[in-house]
């Protein structure tokens, strides 16, 4: 968990430094980067969990990835409600955050 952390952190870090990743973030509606952020967010955490449990990482990994997922499908639903606004960018931008941690973690296996 230590290590997803710091490396977690160290994304963020290195993305809000850089003078051009900073404009780019900026340019991306502040809704959409919370999504993203949740999303890695429920991932790393749905991982770690996991993993704990089986000690295998397959399984961990794409019960991390489902998780996030599953949490931005449900925030749309709970949107198309009337409480929200319905949007299907969001539950692509929490499904890529999702992603996120799943794709780093493969390549590191």
């Amino acid at each position: 968990m230590k290590t997803l952390v710091i490396i977690l952190c160290g994304l963020i870090l290195t993305c809000c430094t850089s003078k051009s990743n900073a404009q780019l973030v900026s340019k991306i509606e502040e809704d959409k980067t919370k999504h993203f952020v949740v999303g890695v967010a429920i991932s790393m955490l749905s991982y770690e969990l996991m993993y704990r449990k089986t000690e295998k990482k397959v399984p961990s990994l794409a019960f991390g990835l489902g998780m996030g997922m599953l949490a931005g499908f449900a925030k749309e639903l709970y949107d198309a409600t009337g409480k929200g606004n319905r949007d299907y960018k969001d539950f692509l931008w929490t499904s890529t955050g999702a992603a996120m941690p799943s794709v780093s973690l493969v390549i590191r296996l």
